[in-house]
């Protein structure tokens, strides 16, 4: 494997600590990547002088951690701790150029541009991206030592712990259960792709779908476990239409490491947490044997903690069970792909024109910043086609697509040429960028949707309280207009829809080239309407008046 040789090559950077463990973490290595990298020729690949070739790669970094050993050559501070792992990302890079100026065996292997920021380093290795985090156990046991921590240390450890450890733990965990079932891996695919398609992507963490898709294979009952990946799809799709997320945890436990008395104290802290109506704690109370703390003796759920919320896993779950009544329909009547777009079973990974007029507004992205529209949610295709070298499958056409890159960003190789290493970018994702933004400053407003595959479109809806009273304050008054009517002392302002939609429309101008606004609550015209009705009301309370005062004057 390329991750081996990468271990192998780690020992000879010349780093000042050794190294006791080099851990992968990322989906690509454990086999749940929808789409994972292809070699590239100019990071490394053996695979060399093509005639064009991709000059942006859209596929995430394969993400590994360093653990390096416990010494006292490591600071005792927590801020002093940060800048030593900046120190040692920058000697790995020095480590890399210094390997390839003394051309030693293995240095070819790097190549391409090398990005160092203060959290973690990115280079073409063999072919492929990758991205190295330090894990140093001795910042965990600084944090761990403080006596009386503060907010900002509490919540450090907390993060640190969920990125090297118990991702550590669920990597392990996931990769055995997808090597020891071999529908696993292409399940978790499956769903990702079918969960992407009705643009719910990052709003549910990839580690969740992976547990749900171990929690069906580990945990049949009372069928045996899926052998084919059309069985296992469906049983997931079954899991989340019908378990009673509201009243009952999921436990996921692949290698039964959680005891009777174990699950015991998850129900009692679940019921403590959910209360008397079931309403409170995170909507997808999901557990494995990697969510125990240590610090508090509970169980607590490491992914889905935050998210998805209560408004997306009910959207999930109806979809869900849509998608599955829907797909039973197809398998007993024996409809295959072959008949129209609406009765063929590849209409559940579509989204249908009434599903996108319930959302709030629409944002119509760049067609130069979509690199594959195979996987479009509005006008994907999964027909079969064939060539000189055999049947092309819609996966095939997506993975050559990712494979050429942006149409724009293409280049050209020459064969005795050398090519700049600034020719290739790393982690070219501008619209998963920008969705991240939208939904850092605009989140407290609206949930934004969108498809990680083909981001063509991104889908905004209000949430129900954007709009209601608040109490005035001059420190966080962006986005707030005064009540017109009705005034009462705790409520004071709204939120201002239009400025949002400004905002929003601000941050998306040079990614989108069409908008639609869908609830026209928020748009100049409705805003309009209201003043003009307004005005109409007036006007006929000034022509009631008029008329009363003129009656009367007429009957004296």
């Amino acid at each position: 494997m390329v991750s081996v040789g990468f271990n192998k090559t780690v020992s000879k950077l010349g780093l000042p600590l050794s190294v006791d463990a080099v851990e992968a973490l990322s989906p690509s290595l454990r086999y749940s990547s929808t789409f994972p990298q292809v070699p590239h020729p100019l990071l490394g690949s053996l695979t060399k002088y093509q005639s064009k070739v991709a000059g942006a790669i859209v596929n995430k970094p394969i993400l590994i951690q360093i653990r390096f050993e416990g010494s006292s050559k490591w600071p005792a501070d927590t801020n002093a701790m940060g800048a030593a792992k900046c120190a040692m990302l920058m000697q790995i890079a020095d480590g890399i150029k210094d390997m390839k100026g003394r051309k030693e065996p293995g240095s070819s292997l790097f190549d391409g541009p090398m990005n160092v920021t203060p959290s973690h380093i990115e280079f073409g290795f063999s072919g492929y991206v990758w991205r190295v985090i330090i894990r140093a156990d001795q910042e965990l046991k600084i944090l761990e030592a403080l006596r009386n921590p503060s907010r900002e240390a509490i919540t450090l450890r907390k993060l640190l712990i969920q990125r090297h450890v118990t991702a550590s733990k669920h990597h392990f965990t996931i990769h055995g259960v997808n090597t020891k079932y071999a529908a696993a891996g292409p399940v978790v695919r499956l769903l990702r792709r079918w969960i992407a398609s009705h643009m719910l992507s990052g709003l549910i963490p990839i580690e969740a779908i992976e547990l749900l898709v171990a929690s069906v294979f580990t945990d049949p009952a009372p069928f045996e476990s899926p052998t084919t990946v059309s069985c296992g799809f469906l049983r997931c799709l079954d899991l989340l239409s019908n378990h009673d997320w509201a009243r009952a945890p999921l436990i996921v436990d692949p290698e039964g490491h959680i005891s009777s008395e174990d699950r015991a104290d998850i129900l009692i802290q679940f019921e403590a947490t959910r209360g008397p109506e079931f309403q409170h704690g995170p909507p997808m109370y999901l557990i494995s044997p990697n969510d125990y703390n240590d610090d508090d003796c509970k169980w607590t759920p490491s992914y889905t903690y935050y998210s998805p919320e209560k408004v997306v896993l009910g959207r999930l779950s109806a979809l869900a069970k849509r998608s599955s009544q829907f797909l039973m329909i197809c398998l007993a009547r024996g409809v295959t792909g072959g008949q129209t777009k609406e009765s063929s079973w590849s209409s559940i990974f579509h989204e249908t024109p009434a599903s996108l007029r319930s959302y709030s507004a629409l944002f119509r992205i760049d067609p130069q910043l979509v690199v594959d529209s195979t996987c479009s949610s509005t006008s994907s295709n999964y027909t079969l086609s064939r060539n000189d070298q055999g049947i092309i499958t819609p996966y095939r056409h997506s993975m050559e697509k990712i494979l050429a890159g942006p149409k724009t960003l293409r280049k050209k190789v020459y064969k005795n040429l050398n090519t700049m290493e600034s020719t290739v970018m790393l982690g070219w994702t501008p619209v998963d960028d920008i969705v991240q933004k939208l939904r850092l400053h605009f989140g407290r407003y609206a949930v934004f949707f969108y498809n990680e595959f083909c981001p063509d479109l991104i889908a905004m809806l209000w949430r129900p309280n954007a709009f209601a009273r608040q109490t005035y304050s001059a420190m966080n008054s962006e986005f707030f207009t005064p009540m017109e009517h009705n005034w009462i002392e705790d409520g004071l302002v709204t939120t201002n829809a239009s400025d949002v939609l400004r905002a929003i429309q601000c941050k998306l101008h040079n990614v989108v080239v069409d908008s639609k606004i869908l609830d026209f609550r928020s748009t100049f015209e409705e805003e309009k309407k209201s003043k003009a009705e307004r005005s109409k009301k007036k006007a006929k309370g000034k022509a009631g008046a008029v008329m009363s005062s003129s009656e009367g004057g007429s009957d004296d």
